[in-house]
């Protein structure tokens, strides 16, 4: 089923630039590009969530990658990752580059009717939570701790796509328990200690795992807050340390975790200049310990095959709007991550504005600050936008199209 929502600012043909990859800020990015068509109607932005794996495949070999599951385009100007490129990445590309795009947190989330029922809050340790993915507890064990001997299964979704928001799950979780790292690894595999359905059982995407856990009562998984947020799924509050204090997923947590660690660039053994960093496992007592930059990742001096450095403008100026303009960053409360603080986006935008070119000349100009503080999206065209996804799964025959002066065409 499909449904299409239009914004239509003017009969000019706009300039198409595409990105793909992590489902992480899936949601975050579809609502950012489309307020930005109310700063910049002549540009079209497209993003296809193919996974982080999706999106670093495509940044790096364009329409030579072998063709997969979620097809074109395979040509992008930029790609989303919340997993990192490898050594034989940066080696075969010498110009990729990531830059923190926001934080996020990634949650365990669970539908234990009793809880739900009874409107209390579920509180476990990060270390339980390791046990728990480990299979280092039995499901019915955890039942009985948990339900207080109800003896029902609880079943354990899981992603299995390669996924940078199974990367952060589980170096999170390897943080604080050595067992769970040994057995599972940190990696953005689907590879589990175990391949028995009755202990893991496998989803796509974060809606995938997200929705599994809404619809099977005694289930536990992991997704992102902004889909526990989107569904009402609860999520654990989690104690940490030694702290007697639990924590709460929120924007705000994740923003202690991220000015914690945000700005220590090279804390996971990369080279700083990479700009990538380990921001999970803070160490405060108010920051959620599981919590990852999305990264957005360009090539500094490559074109894309079709491009022009029209579409590296274009796609420079985008961003530049994304990191400052009060919409986006507004955008990212709302959808439950936290924008990059002060310090790190003057780190960050100083390196994009420096690193990307066009025939050897920045692509970046002064110009492009003009739009920061131009039109934003009426609140309730963004809630148009964000229901005419939901819609998807009602109607697959309408075509709800949206002008700027509110004009609806229902074909």
């Amino acid at each position: 089923m499909v449904f299409s929502l239009s914004l239509k600012l003017n009969g000019s043909d706009a300039l198409d630039i595409m990105g793909a990859g992590a489902t992480f800020p899936k949601a975050l990015y579809n609502d950012a590009i489309f307020a930005y068509r109310f700063a910049q109607s002549d540009v079209s932005i497209t993003y296809l969530a193919t996974g982080s794996g999706g999106g670093k495949t495509r940044i790096k070999d364009g329409d030579k990658q072998t063709p997969d599951e979620y097809g074109e385009p395979y040509n992008i100007d930029f790609a989303g990752s919340d997993s990192l490129l490898s050594n034989s990445d940066y080696a075969s590309c010498p110009d990729l580059q990531m830059y923190p795009a926001v934080a996020g947190a990634v949650v365990p989330i669970f539908n234990l009717p009793e809880f739900t029922e009874a409107k209390v809050s579920l509180v476990l340790r990060t270390e339980t939570v390791a046990k728990i993915f480990a299979s280092e507890i039995s499901n019915n064990l955890i039942s009985t701790k948990i339900l207080q001997g109800l003896n029902t299964t609880i079943k354990l979704f899981v992603r299995y796509d390669k996924s940078g928001t199974t990367e952060i799950w589980k170096k999170s979780l390897s943080a604080v328990s050595q067992r769970f790292k040994i057995s599972i690894g940190e990696d953005s595999s689907n590879k589990w200690n175990k391949t028995d359905p009755n202990v893991y059982n496998m989803r796509e995407g974060n809606d995938g795992v997200a929705s599994a856990v809404l619809a099977t009562p005694y289930s536990m998984g992991y997704s992102v807050l902004g889909n526990a947020l989107d569904l009402e799924l609860p999520v654990p509050e989690l104690l940490t340390g030694t702290s007697s204090k639990p924590v709460v997923a929120s924007t705000e947590s994740v923003e202690f975790a991220v000015s914690e660690k945000g700005l220590d660039f090279g804390n996971n053994g990369d080279d700083p200049e990479r700009l990538t960093a380990d921001v999970h496992a803070a160490s405060g007592s108010l920051a959620w310990p599981m919590v990852g930059y999305t990264y957005l990742v360009m090539r500094k001096k490559t074109l894309r095959n079709g491009a022009s450095c029209e579409h590296r403008k274009a796609t420079m100026k985008f961003w530049n709007w994304f990191h400052q303009s009060s919409t986006a960053r507004n955008l990212a409360r709302i959808h439950g991550f936290s924008p990059l603080p002060e310090i790190v986006r003057a780190k960050v935008l100083g390196r994009l504005r420096s690193d990307i070119v066009c025939q050897d000349k920045a692509v970046y100009s002064s110009e492009d600050e003009e739009i920061i503080s131009g039109a934003t999206v009426p609140l309730f065209l963004s809630t148009l936008h964000i229901l005419g996804e939901a819609y998807s799964q009602v109607d697959s025959t309408a075509l709800v199209q949206v002008d700027k002066a509110c004009a609806w065409v229902v074909v």
